[in-house]
């Protein structure tokens, strides 16, 4: 009947006690966890494994269960703000290191001049090369196993990772003291395995190499690929016997290997017509041989493999997307069970807002937390049941929410965003016509400066006074547009639109800097270079065209540029994607067809 400690100090006690600690389930705690008198509370054992899910990192009904587990996940969570400079550094002592040819003898190093290799070689010596990447290895592979521990089950990728970076470590180790690492002596392991430590740890890398081997085992691949295989190797016996004992078949066909050979360097036009002239040069139909072979292999076949690849991908992407939405909802659901517990209802709606604080790392901002929280379990409720009286939340309902919450693409603001006045606001839109209207004027003086250049040829060329008082006032007032838009939109408003505000910063910086110097010195070259920064600044002016404005989006997003998207202060989302229209789905287009329309236009 005593009042239960702290969800803080419950994890902390649980997570430093002794391995093999047992455990045992107190119906009278609502499913809590009680190991050897201390609680492991539901509801931070439900966001931390929210936490997971949302990295895309599958655990079974087992994970956070013991105190070996939440000592793991504590581990975890300190190195998790490592993990990506830890991977960056060890990738870039590569650029630095001596390289492997040269460990054990100084003369098989060769001529750096002949062998290529980075400017930066031969800086860090194998003594601290060594061991720095033995520490750096040593992170990543601690965080990957105690990730493993805390959720119970290693999956596929982790596995590789783990197996990839523990052969490393002892190659590496055992370099410290032969010098080479483990046998062969020719072979040097550990340089050779850093892209595919690279590859295991990179989730994106991962989900890449997934769908393209999707892809490639599709049957309509294989299929295709096995025809430009047999069409090259009947046209190259074709040509072995139009061509036998003649200047063509000697210098090209001169049996099976060489006419493989000259076919398939023909298919990269490399040699093309070369390989063709000899006998060319005896008749004018032998061209009929070769062009048939181009159209057929290079223009037709090639072509549509290379649809039947990206069709293969394509359905590979969508099979992936249906099987991780599948396990995130088997996951879901081992929290839902978690925190409804011994209530047939669903999860008690404050139970729920605890883990939308826990979720968010709520500190200092309850009150407007827990308006957000309600906001979104009203949304949710609505779409599921029709109604918000009940005092729980329906599994339904809870899917609907946790969707949301465990979307990568989906940014929680975990502080109350900055609000700028309005007088600031209505001060930077004005401001952005004034840039505007002087970027253009200031694009003109440009121009007429290119054409007295191209009279001048460079000697003698002087800018007139009023033309660098055009130049002064566009960067004094460009410099001043960008501090108005700092002052209202902070640090999380230029992010939402960073591709227009990295373009304005760089654009006036470098027209600015360019431009001081150029009052100063008047050189040929240093107004070349000031003269592209500003024709540079012209396509702050093309944005402001539709057309022009969708096709930099539309390319930006086949890039993979994606903006998140992000839940604003008053609980409503911003959906948007480059443009200025709304998604219709929502976020991750993983919420069921019924919720999709009521969700969107809720939280719009």
């Amino acid at each position: 009947s005593r009042r239960p400690p702290s969800r803080s100090a419950c994890a902390m006690a649980a997570g430093f006690k002794y391995l093999a600690v047992p455990f045992s389930m107190d119906a009278s705690t609502t499913g809590t966890v009680v190991i050897q008198e201390v609680i492991i509370d539901p509801i931070d054992r439900a966001a931390g494994l929210l936490s997971y899910c949302r990295q895309s990192r599958s655990f079974s009904s087992s994970a956070l269960l013991d105190d070996c587990q939440w000592r793991a996940r504590l581990v975890g969570r300190i190195l998790d703000s490592f993990d990506r400079p830890v991977l960056v550094l060890y990738m870039f002592i590569y650029l630095f290191e001596v390289p492997s040819w040269c460990w054990n003898q100084d003369e098989s190093c060769g001529n750096p001049d002949i062998i290529l290799r980075s400017p930066l070689a031969m800086r860090m010596p194998t003594t601290l090369s060594r061991p720095l990447q033995l520490f750096l290895l040593g992170a990543l592979l601690t965080h990957e196993v105690c990730k493993g521990i805390a959720l119970g089950v290693f999956s596929f990728w982790p596995r590789i990772s783990i197996a990839i970076m523990s052969f490393s470590f002892v190659d590496n180790s055992v370099a410290c003291i032969n010098g080479y690492g483990l046998p062969p002596e020719a072979i040097c392991w550990h340089p050779l395995l850093r892209p595919f430590i690279f590859m295991a740890l990179s989730r994106s890398v991962q989900k890449f190499a997934e769908q393209a081997w999707g892809a490639l085992k599709s049957r309509p691949v294989w299929d295709l690929a096995a025809s430009q295989f047999l069409l090259l190797i009947f046209w190259g016996w074709f040509g072995v016997l139009l061509f036998a004992h003649t200047h063509e078949g000697d210098s090209y066909f001169d049996g099976f290997e060489v006419a493989y050979r000259s076919l398939f360097i023909m298919f990269t036009t490399a040699n093309f017509p070369d390989v063709m002239m000899p006998a060319y040069a005896r008749t004018r139909w032998v061209v009929i041989y070769f062009a048939l072979y181009l159209i057929l292999s290079l223009y037709m076949m090639w072509n549509v493999l290379l649809a039947s690849m990206f069709s293969a991908y394509k359905a590979s992407v969508a099979e992936n997307l249906r099987q991780s939405h599948g396990q995130t909802e088997k996951q879901l659901e081992i929290v839902f069970d978690i925190l409804r517990g011994d209530n047939s209802d669903g999860i008690p709606k404050e139970t729920l807002r605890s883990v939308f604080f826990a979720c968010v790392n709520d500190s200092g901002c309850s009150e407007w937390n827990r308006k957000r929280a309600d906001l979104l379990m009203a949304l949710s409720s609505s779409v599921g049941n029709g109604s918000d009286k009940s005092e729980a939340v329906s599994k339904e309902s809870w899917l609907r929410l946790a969707h949301l919450l465990v979307n990568p693409e989906v940014t929680i603001v975990e502080q109350k965003p900055y609000r700028a006045p309005q007088w600031l606001l209505d001060v930077q839109n004005k401001m952005a016509y004034v840039v505007d209207a002087v970027v253009f004027v200031d694009l003109v003086v440009t121009a007429l400066q290119t054409q007295a250049l191209l009279v001048s040829r460079g000697k003698g060329w002087h800018a007139p006074w009023h033309f660098k008082l055009v130049h002064c006032t566009c960067g004094v007032v460009f410099i001043a547009e960008l501090l108005v838009r700092v002052a209202a939109q902070r640090w999380e408003g230029l992010k939402k639109d960073a591709y227009r505000n990295s373009m304005d910063f760089a654009t006036g910086v470098a027209c600015s800097g360019m431009g001081i110097v150029s009052m100063f010195y008047q050189r040929y070259s240093i107004f070349r270079w000031t003269a592209l920064f500003r024709v540079m600044r012209s396509e702050r002016l093309l944005w402001r065209l539709a057309g022009v404005r969708r096709a930099v989006k539309t390319l930006l997003y086949l890039l993979g540029a994606q903006q998140p998207v992000s839940i604003r202060s008053d609980g409503s989302a911003d959906l948007r994607r480059f443009d200025s229209q709304r998604r219709r789905a929502t976020p991750g287009h993983r919420f069921r067809e019924g919720g999709r329309r009521v969700l969107c236009e809720q939280l719009q």
